[in-house]
C-alpha cells in the first residue's frame, strides 16, 4: 500500500468523526511530514480513540501537526497564509525519468495551413518513421481531445506542427504585485523534452505533445510593426534551444534581430544545443542565458538537462563567439547545505565566463501554485522539492517565507558582487520593497 493510502486509512479508521475536510487537512499534514522527516507516522498522532476524537481535538492535532510541519513560522503567519488543498495521488501521473532521454516523437500531426511548409518539410525528414496525422485546425483538434496530466507525460511522444495565427507576442504574464520584468515572448513553440520537477508547464499547458509554429516570418512582422517590447525571448513555454536542431529559428533569430539594435533577444536554455549559435556571426543585442543550479538539484530535479559542466561550457563558448551571456538562479532551492552549492556555482561561473560577457543574472526562488503543488506529488512522489517551509504569498502562491527569500537573495548578491560589483541583478517574481531592501532597481528593462 502507498504511503498516502496508509495515511489515509489509518485517519479514517481512528479519527471517523473528523469529517471530510477535516480528515483531508491531517491526511495532508500527516503525508507531508512523514515524507519530509522519515517517521513513522503514526507516532506523530496521540493516541485517541475515535468516540473522543471531537472537534477540540482535531484543532490540537491540527496545531501540533502545524508546527511541526512549519516549525520556523509563528501560529498567525500560518493561520494567515495556509491553505490545506486534498491529497490526490495519482499512480498512473507519474513522470517517467528512467528512460534515456531522446527526442524521437512517434506521431506527426500537421495542421492544414501547415502543411509543404520548409519547417514541415524539415521535420519530416529528420523523423522519417513518425506516423504523419493531417488535421484541419489545430485549435479545434484540441478542444475535441481531452488533455491530461497523463497526457502531458506522452507529451514528446507527438510533435504538432501549426500555423500560428495570434498569439505572437506577449508580456510576460508577471505574477500579481510582482515588479514587472518587461520580458516579452515570442511563442516559438509549447511544451519543453524535459522534465523538471518544478515546471509551470505540466499544470499549465492543454496541448497533447508539444507544438512548433511554422510560420516564423509571421512572428517577425508582428514584432516589427508593432516593436512592443525591447527585451524579447522564446523560454517562457519552452526551452529556447533544446528543439533547436530540429527547427534552426535561432540563426533566423540572430540574423533578424541584428537589423534592431535597439531591442534585446534572449534565448533562455537547460541545453548546451549551441551548434547553430556558433555557426551565426554573432550579434551586440543577442543574448544567451541558462538557467543554472547546483548539480545535485540538476540530478535530482531537472531530469534530460544539460550537467552544470555542459551549460556553463557552452556559456563560455558563446561568451568567446561574441555573444553576450546571462544566468538565471531560478528557481532557488532550498536543501541542507544550499549555502556552498549555491556559492559554488556562482564561483565556477565567473571562473569559466568573461564577466564583462555577462549582461545579467536574475534570482527567483521556488514558488508554484496549489494546482502545480497537487500535479508534482503525483508525477514525482519521490521528490524532495516539496519538503521546505512553502506558504502562500502576496500573489497566492506557495513560496519560502519573506524573510527567508530576503536572506537567501542577500547570500547570493553577496556572493555575485564579490566577483562583479557591477554585473546586473534583478529578482524575478518579487515584490518592489523586497528590491528595496536589497538595494536593488525595480526597474523594468
Amino acid at each position: 500500500m502507498r504511503l498516502d493510502q496508509e495515511i489515509t486509512h489509518f485517519v479514517h479508521t481512528n479519527y471517523p468523526r473528523l469529517g471530510v475536510n477535516k480528515s483531508a487537512q491531517i491526511i495532508r499534514l500527516l503525508y507531508e511530514i512523514t515524507k519530509r522527516d522519515r517517521v513513522d507516522f503514526r507516532t506523530l498522532l496521540p493516541d485517541i480513540k475515535s468516540e473522543e476524537a471531537s472537534l477540540p481535538d482535531f484543532k490540537t492535532i491540527k496545531a501540533a501537526l502545524i508546527q511541526r510541519r512549519f516549525p520556523t513560522q509563528d501560529r498567525k503567519t500560518i493561520t494567515n497564509r495556509m491553505r490545506f488543498k486534498k491529497l490526490q495521488i495519482d499512480p498512473e501521473e507519474k513522470a517517467d525519468t528512467i528512460q534515456p532521454f531522446a527526442f524521437s516523437p512517434q506521431t506527426l500531426v500537421i495542421e492544414d495551413a501547415a502543411q509543404n511548409t520548409p519547417l514541415a518539410v524539415k521535420v519530416i525528414a529528420q523523423f522519417p518513421y513518425a506516423k504523419i496525422k493531417n488535421i484541419p485546425r489545430w485549435k479545434d483538434y484540441v478542444q475535441k481531445n481531452p488533455f491530461s496530466v497523463r497526457t502531458y507525460n506522452q507529451r514528446r511522444q507527438t510533435l504538432f506542427l501549426i500555423k500560428e495565427e495570434f498569439d505572437y507576442v506577449q508580456a510576460c504574464p508577471c505574477s500579481r504585485g510582482s515588479v514587472r520584468c518587461g520580458y516579452y515572448n515570442l511563442k516559438l513553440g509549447t511544451g519543453c523534452p524535459y522534465e523538471c520537477t518544478y515546471c509551470f508547464l505540466q499544470a499549465y499547458t492543454n496541448t497533447p505533445g508539444i507544438c512548433l509554429p511554422v510560420n516564423i516570418e509571421d512572428f517577425f512582422a508582428c514584432w516589427e510593426n508593432s516593436r512592443e517590447g525591447q527585451r524579447l525571448g522564446s523560454g517562457q513555454f519552452t526551452d529556447s534551444l533544446a528543439l533547436d536542431e530540429f527547427t534552426g529559428y535561432s540563426a533566423l533569430i540572430v540574423d533578424f534581430f541584428r537589423q534592431h539594435p535597439e531591442s534585446f533577444f534572449e534565448f533562455k536554455t537547460k541545453s548546451a544545443n549551441i551548434s547553430l549559435l556558433l555557426k551565426t556571426a554573432p550579434a551586440a543585442n543577442i543574448l544567451v542565458s541558462w538557467s543554472v543550479n547546483p548539480q545535485a538539484i540538476i540530478d535530482t530535479q531537472e531530469f534530460y538537462t544539460a550537467s552544470l559542466e555542459a551549460r556553463l561550457n557552452a556559456a563560455a563558448r558563446c561568451a568567446n563567439h561574441g555573444y553576450s551571456v546571462g544566468f538565471h538562479f531560478d528557481p532557488i532551492i532550498l536543501f541542507p547545505g544550499w549555502e556552498s552549492a549555491y556559492q559554488a556555482v556562482v564561483r565556477a561561473i565567473f571562473d569559466r565566463v568573461p564577466k564583462a560577457s555577462i549582461r545579467w543574472i536574475s534570482l527567483g526562488c521556488l514558488r508554484m501554485t496549489w494546482t502545480q503543488k497537487q500535479v508534482i506529488e503525483s508525477r514525482f512522489p519521490e521528490s524532495d522539492l516539496l519538503n521546505g517551509e512553502l506558504l502562500l504569498d502576496y500573489d497566492e502562491k506557495l513560496r519560502y517565507p519573506r524573510e527567508v527569500r530576503k536572506s537567501v537573495y542577500a547570500a547570493m548578491l553577496h556572493w555575485i558582487r564579490n566577483h562583479s560589483p557591477k554585473t546586473r541583478v534583478y529578482l524575478c517574481m518579487e515584490e518592489a520593497p523586497l528590491f528595496a531592501a536589497l538595494g536593488l532597481e525595480p526597474t523594468a528593462f
